[in-house]
């Protein structure tokens, strides 16, 4: 009996892999180092705040001077220097920076012209206070921005910054302002100025020169004599005679001529022997001629001065007295109401007008400090609150143009029409403020 067998399944030919069954082991991750945490109680912040407010009594004059110092040094400005410093920081961090010559032309560009802004705030004196800081005196642009404004080599720095930064920012500007600015300079050369300006300048100083003698003689000489009504005289007038033709020259033969010349000539050698001549130096006459003035009016002229009852006598006025001490007052007292310390040290009284010498003072600057002992202890009063006392930080004079600038203001007060401050007064420490007086003497 035939047996029946199965037949083994036909494997397909492929490349094609069954998944494996088995999974995949994930690598062991490993962990990280965990720090041991920390109680969360409060009481450990508690000693910390103790901590830092102990030691902000030692630091708060500390910040508060440095703070003073940069606001002083900078003013207003300071703002705009933390947004720069922000800006930079910012730039810096970035991951993405790359710095070739543009970048470098529009950075230093931008900060040549953050340091023109100080320029332009040193333009302006507001009267703001910080802390102990006072904008009127300092700028809006602090100490750098009056350095800027202040003098005539700050302006020029000033405006050199100014363009550099300009020509930094905008190019195409730039080189047009200079392609302009040569064209300007080659217009002026092409009219001669400078040679102009020369030819004026020689033409007043000869006229400043006094001229010669000769060419004073010769104006003497050729300017008439012209008689004045007044004038006396000690001769009478004569007419002026013509002046006669000169006689006809007549032609005589040569040798009439030649027997004339010989007998003088004889004549003269004849005399020598017989006699001695003496000769002297011959007299100067005089280069001019000094008329004698008249002194009085001659009494047959027919004039005669008019009496003296004709003139009225003028009424006497009531001279004002000036009370230069009250004005000398008025004018400290009215310094001292726009911060500014000075002292009357001479009055000078004239016919017209008054100077008064004033002398510019001194300019203190204090702080409050906490009172300490010998042992550096902070010293409390009965009630456990601690003492306070004022040190002098800074003492430095007050600036003329301080003074100069309050005119107008020392006008007001003293209800003059007009003064005139000249700073200094020529050899002497002073300024002087010259006030009219009410009446003339």
């Amino acid at each position: 009996m035939p047996v029946k067998t199965r037949s083994r399944p036909k494997t397909r030919a492929t490349s094609y892999r069954p998944r494996r069954t088995t999974p995949r082991r994930r690598p062991a991750s490993r962990s990280r180092p965990r720090l041991p945490s920390l109680p969360s109680t409060p009481w450990l912040a508690i000693p910390a705040v103790l901590g830092i407010s102990i030691s902000m009594i030692w630091l708060a004059p500390l910040v508060v001077d440095a703070f003073e110092t940069i606001l002083t040094l900078f003013g207003i400005g300071l703002a705009l220097l933390l947004i720069a410093i922000v800006f930079d920081a910012r730039t810096a961090l970035r991951g993405s920076l790359t710095i070739n010559r543009t970048f470098l032309r529009i950075w230093c560009g931008l900060h040549l012209m953050l340091l023109s802004a100080f320029g332009v705030l040193g333009l302006f004196n507001p009267g703001w206070n910080v802390s102990d800081v006072s904008f009127r005196e300092v700028s809006a642009g602090g100490d750098l921005g009056r350095l800027f404004a202040g003098s005539a080599l700050g302006v020029l720095a000033w405006t050199a910054i100014t363009l550099t930064g300009a020509g930094l920012l905008w190019p195409p500007a730039a080189r047009a302002a200079g392609r302009a600015g040569l064209a300007l300079l080659r217009g002026l050369a092409s009219l001669g100025l400078p040679q102009h300006a020369g030819e004026a300048l020689r033409s007043f100083f000869t006229a400043l020169l006094p001229e010669s003698d000769d060419e004073e003689e010769g104006d003497s000489e050729v300017e008439p004599y012209v008689p004045t009504l007044d004038e006396e005289w000690t001769e009478p007038p004569q007419a002026m005679k013509e002046a006669e033709p000169a006689p006809p020259i007549a032609v005589e033969d040569e040798s009439e001529t030649e027997e004339q010349e010989e007998e003088p000539a004889s004549a003269s050698s004849e005399e020598d022997e017989d006699s001695v001549i003496v000769t002297s130096a011959p007299e100067e006459k005089p280069s001019s001629y000094q008329r004698a003035l008249p002194m009085g009016r001659p009494s047959g002229s027919g004039w005669e001065l008019p009496p003296v009852d004709l003139l009225t006598e003028t009424s006497e006025e009531e001279l004002r007295p000036t009370d230069n001490e009250a004005r000398a007052q008025l004018i400290v007292d009215t310094l001292a109401s726009f911060g500014v310390n000075a002292r009357v040290v001479s009055v000078s009284q004239g016919p017209t007008v008054t100077q008064f010498g004033v002398e510019p003072g001194w300019e203190t600057k204090t702080r409050t400090v906490i009172a300490r002992d010998e042992k550096g202890k902070p010293v409390y009063d009965k009630d456990g609150k601690p003492q306070y006392r004022t040190e002098v930080v800074s003492r430095t004079r007050v600036r003329v143009n301080r003074i100069t600038a309050l005119a107008n203001d020392l006008t007001l007060a003293l209800a003059a029409p007009a003064i005139r401050i000249e700073a200094p007064v020529p050899g002497r420490p002073v300024i002087g403020i010259e006030v009219p007086n009410h009446s003339t003497s």
